[in-house]
């Protein structure tokens, strides 16, 4: 069963949330699902598919999708600031596709190293240490062939001048190790 949800919202949070609509390509109500879905202010049990007008499970695999390549672009942008602005570090939250991804980065000389630590409220995260941008990467990525078809074609595509082939490769990599 679905039910249909009206929301009130003051016009500064409506205006915010259609700007991260349009931003992420989505309509505002999938933006709304995605920030309940992230907040966790969902109750057990209680699934994005009760806010959705359909009985279609699109929006919710919609929402998962777009929440991964948020993650993903999040991941990526906290790197490039940092490096633009001269650190050495970057800190994001530790999840299991931030992990993958990172391992991926380093494992191919993206970033020098990472450990993984809880900060002061314990919320794990990783800290990724980058390569001085002076330096040539610490290791020398794997030959294509050293990696099953699937991500071998992923990393190809990583390498892309095309940053939406970039995009669409950071997102089946993360689809890849999110898989059971």
């Amino acid at each position: 069963m679905t039910r249909k949800l009206t929301i009130e919202l003051p016009d500064e949070l409506e205006q915010h949330l259609l700007a991260e609509a349009q931003r992420l390509n989505t309509s505002l109500e999938n933006v709304v699902v995605l920030s309940l879905v992230r907040s966790r202010s969902l109750e057990p049990g209680l699934t994005p598919s009760a806010l959705s007008e359909s009985d279609s499970e699109e929006p919710i695999a919609e929402s998962l999708r777009l929440q991964k390549e948020h993650e993903i672009t999040e991941i990526v942008e906290r790197i490039r600031a940092a490096k633009t602005a001269g650190n050495l570090t970057a800190e994001i939250p530790a999840t299991p596709l931030a992990f993958h991804l990172i391992e991926v980065m380093k494992n191919s000389g993206l970033i020098a190293d990472f450990q993984r630590y809880e900060d002061i409220e314990t919320n794990p995260c990783l800290q990724i240490h980058l390569n001085p941008s002076d330096r040539a990467p610490v290791s020398q990525p794997p030959a294509p062939e050293d990696f099953p078809e699937a991500i071998a074609r992923i990393l190809q595509n990583l390498q892309s001048e095309d940053p939406t082939v970039r995009i669409l490769a950071l997102t089946a990599l993360g689809e890849h190790y999110s898989e059971p």
